[in-house]
């Protein structure tokens, strides 16, 4: 048994099931062509759907990142404090008359889920009023009478959260992209729709938001052999060291 200890991260038949574990090796991979211009782990890039033509520029990636709640606090931290400094200036009708008029990431996402849900067909009324401004989304709240797929569109995307996200540049544009791994496991559906789903319309959302462009979730997936030559797929032996398999 003393040499599973060895075998935990084995190219051939590893011990190691947990899919995160690799999905960190990516991560760690992507890591590294950070800030670089033209980066050239082919094997890598390919597997992620990552331009390999010698313009792309990696600016930054996130392992299991949680935008859509770490956003929602941070939006609602900077109007916060917008709202301290502007108390010194205004009344206080004035600066609760601004502050209902002003953006919000809560209402961002509300006209977003809205119109999405539009075009699947769904009428849905103007509920603007009823959005929070400053609890999340996915949270326990009393909603009455606001449509409960707007509400499943609300807590899907408040918690769902990439494997990894890429933030690039390629021939002069921005980019974002999510990443799903999987291993052993299959892609999961909540309620009918699938990971990758949800992961889209959360990138979709945040690039209407800051104005890049999205690019659909992609699916990585780690196996001991490509036998079909698929482009999504990176084989153990690609991504884990050497030195992590026991071996010299």
């Amino acid at each position: 048994m003393k040499e599973f200890f060895e075998e935990y991260f084995a190219e051939e038949n590893p011990v190691c099931r947990e899919e995160r574990q690799y999905a960190l090796f990516l991560y760690s991979r992507l890591l590294q062509m950070v800030g670089q211009k033209n980066p050239k782990d082919d094997v890598i890039l390919k597997a992620c759907g990552l331009p390999m033509d010698g313009e792309l520029c990696i600016r930054s990636v996130a392992y299991e990142a949680t935008y859509m709640r770490d956003f929602f606090w941070k939006d609602r931290e900077l109007r916060e404090e917008r709202k301290t400094q502007e108390k010194k200036k205004l009344d206080y009708e004035e600066t609760l008359e601004k502050d209902n008029q002003e953006d919000c990431f809560n209402r961002k996402l509300y006209e977003y889920v809205r119109i999405q849900l539009e075009r699947e067909g769904v009428d849905c009324e103007e509920v603007i009023s009823r959005i929070p401004r400053n609890r999340n989304l996915g949270g326990k709240i009393e909603w009455g009478d606001v449509d409960e797929r707007m509400v499943k569109y609300f807590r899907e995307m408040m918690n769902t959260k990439p494997d990894i996200a890429v933030y690039y540049e390629y021939k002069g544009k921005e980019y974002l992209k999510f990443l799903e791994c999987k291993y052993l496991s299959k892609v999961k559906k909540y309620e009918g729709v699938s990971q990758l789903e949800i992961q889209s319309r959360i990138c979709k959302f945040l690039c209407s938001w800051m104005e890049i462009t999205s690019v659909e979730a992609g699916l990585v997936q780690f196996k001991e052999k490509n036998e079909k030559k698929e482009d999504n797929v990176l084989e153990l032996r690609q991504l884990i060291p050497t030195n992590l398999g026991g071996k010299k």
